[in-house]
């Protein structure tokens, strides 16, 4: 990618994108995750191809309302956002913060050693659970629509 190309998409991410912590359980729930993910939002379809040939993720269509225009997004997760955040993360001038955060997230260690929970399930120790916690919150606070409280 030059860094014309570059620059455009965090341009596209600064204005049409979003950088959100994603928190959730699997299908035990015994264990919150988190994850990264960003997301661009556009009427223009091959944009969003031209991201996805260069940063990977995937395109879905968006639901229409009366006579708009389809309208579709693009998503990138995990390595492949932390990727993105890192390329674009520099040139960005609105969502920089919000890119901090994440990548902040992302470079928590993931540990295999896990602390036994109570029934004997494995549970990530609570110091980076806490951390990870803050991170969200801060993510939440950060991605806040409306006034100011």
């Amino acid at each position: 990618m030059t860094d014309i190309d570059i620059g455009y998409a965090a341009g596209l991410l600064d204005g049409e994108g979003s950088i959100a912590i994603r928190k959730y359980r699997r299908a035990l729930g015994h264990i919150w995750y988190y994850a990264i993910e960003v997301q661009i939002y556009n009427n223009h379809r091959p944009v969003l191809e031209w991201l996805r040939l260069h940063f990977g993720g995937k395109i879905s269509a968006r639901k229409c309302f009366g006579n708009r225009k389809p309208s579709f997004v693009w998503r990138a997760w995990g390595q492949k956002a932390a990727r993105v955040l890192r390329l674009l993360g520099p040139h960005l001038k609105i969502k920089s913060q919000h890119a901090d955060n994440a990548l902040a997230l992302y470079d928590i260690p993931r540990t295999k050693k896990a602390v036994l929970g109570k029934k004997g399930w494995p549970r990530t120790a609570p110091e980076i659970t806490e951390q990870r916690n803050r991170l969200f919150e801060t993510m939440k606070v950060l991605n806040h629509r409306g006034l100011v409280a």
